[in-house]
């Protein structure tokens, strides 16, 4: 029966029973119900927060107020965390990313990919990456599913061994004759000696610095 709007009291008593009955209910919800206007069913529950009988979330981009008894009102991080499965639930298999679903529940990257990240620790959500990322390079965002939506995860395909590049070097057996290719000058140095740069003093020979040591020797002398 709906709630007649002269008698505050008996609407008042009406809502308070259908919001004890569905904790959680809108405003459109109840002004559906009862048949009466949004503003006037706000305006009768608004008086009753004042005396801590009722609560309610506050609207925000896509999401109308929700009126609870005193004390059963879910804290902000769950009503975030039952925003973000409901956009999962409703994206399905297709996924999304962390960009849409915050975009959808009209928060910040930063707090959306917490509260997937709890979600994820409890196994209710988990997240594919794609590969190759954008022109082939990197990877793709990471894409969100519900447990029971999420895509079979592919093993890693193993990459196939490739085979040693072969040595171009070249490997004589022992004994064979040395190549020497035509435009290499041979020096062949007697007994396997190069003397082109050795000096064999002859005897009683004595190098410059010792005759100069000499000569300031014997000449402190004098």
């Amino acid at each position: 029966m709906p709630a007649r709007k002269h008698n505050p009291g008996e609407a008042l008593a009406a809502y308070t029973a259908a919001i004890h009955a569905e904790p959680g209910i809108t405003t459109v919800a109840l002004a559906s119900r009862f048949g009466v206007a949004r503003d006037s069913i706000t305006l009768v529950l608004t008086k009753s927060l004042s005396r801590g009988d009722l609560e309610r979330t506050r609207a925000t981009a896509g999401n109308p107020v929700r009126w609870y008894p005193r004390g059963m009102r879910p804290n902000a991080e769950t009503v975030t965390l039952n925003q973000v499965l409901a956009v999962l639930r409703a994206a399905g298999k297709d996924g999304a990313v962390i960009g849409d679903v915050a975009f959808a529940i009209s928060r910040g990257s930063t707090c959306t990919e917490s509260r997937l990240r709890a979600l994820q620790r409890d196994g209710r959500v988990t997240s594919r990456r794609e590969h190759p990322g954008t022109f082939g390079t990197g990877t793709r965002p990471a894409r969100w599913f519900l447990a029971e939506f999420a895509p079979e995860e592919r093993a890693a395909e193993p990459r196939p061994l490739q085979a040693a590049p072969k040595s171009k070097a070249v490997t004589l057996p022992a004994g064979a004759d040395p190549i020497i290719p035509p435009t290499v000058k041979v020096t062949v140095c007697p007994a396997g000696v190069d003397h082109r740069f050795t000096f064999t003093p002859p005897p009683g020979w004595v190098g410059q610095i010792t005759r100069d040591w000499r000569e300031q020797r014997l000449g402190s002398q004098r």
